[in-house]
């Protein structure tokens, strides 16, 4: 007698450990992580350097200094406290710039080890785009 099919506790288990890498497919596939790029950048004009320098740093720190060429380091006092971001080198970017930026963040995703890090940070990007469009209808 021969098992068609794995008992669901034991396809659960062995799914978990999938799941990171059946997603990223999944976005890749259906968004193009280009595009998931690119509306974040859309959806975040201010905020989208220090977003993807950070998420960039804390996951592939090694990489970060690709982004150089895109960011500054701004630095600040606020009521004696410092505190400090990223911006933009230009603040009003051309389609050129934005898209050489977009390259260099999908080169770094693309080319990393696919350990959770990639999962983590393109979720974090989907929400961040998810979140702004729920705003825009909570009127």
């Amino acid at each position: 007698m021969m098992i068609d099919v794995l008992p669901m506790d034991m396809q659960r288990y062995i799914y978990k450990f999938v799941y990171p890498e059946v997603m990223i497919s999944h976005w890749t596939e259906k968004y193009g992580l280009d595009n998931i790029i690119k509306q974040l950048i859309n959806e975040y004009p201010l905020f989208y350097a220090d977003i993807m320098y950070e998420s960039i740093n804390k996951y592939f720190p090694e990489k970060v200094d690709l982004l150089f060429n895109y960011f500054t380091y701004v630095c600040d006092k606020v009521d004696g406290r410092k505190i400090s971001w990223y911006e933009p080198i230009y603040d009003y970017p051309d389609d050129n710039y934005i898209k050489s930026i977009i390259n260099t963040v999908v080169s770094i995703l693309s080319s990393a080890n696919f350990d959770k890090s990639v999962y983590n940070i393109v979720a974090s990007y989907i929400i961040l785009i998810n979140k702004t469009e729920e705003n825009d209808y909570d009127y």
